[in-house]
């Protein structure tokens, strides 16, 4: 179990740095984030300042949820953990994609509709 949580936890890092890096080269403007908070913060304090703290952060809470899950002996917190991890992941790693390729998943287009 100790291998599957260290596992996700690097997926979660992982893809919100692919997702970190996607946003960064499509970016030019804080206007063309559609998270309404984001874009705010972008607006506010610059964009690479704003991904990349995001990112920092992202890896911050990572780690202590992990570290929370490594000294749980609850089953069920470490398997959250790992659910909760792989959908993260699953949802960062398709904002990833939609941002590199240009075309909206299916994950996307429901995002969007949220931020409309």
């Amino acid at each position: 179990m100790t291998a599957l949580m260290v596992m996700t936890c690097f997926l979660i890092i992982f893809s919100k740095f692919l997702d970190c890096l996607t946003t960064q080269r499509g970016i030019n403007h804080a206007s063309q984030e559609r998270n309404p908070v984001a874009r705010w913060l972008m607006g506010r304090f610059g964009i690479r300042i704003v991904i990349w703290g995001i990112f920092c952060l992202v890896v911050i809470a990572s780690g202590l949820c992990l570290q929370i899950a490594l000294t749980s002996h609850s089953i069920l917190i470490q398997g959250s953990f790992i659910g909760g991890g792989l959908v993260a992941s699953f949802a960062q790693g398709a904002v990833a994609h939609a941002n590199h390729t240009g075309r909206f998943n299916f994950f996307v287009r429901i995002l969007l509709k949220i931020y409309r």
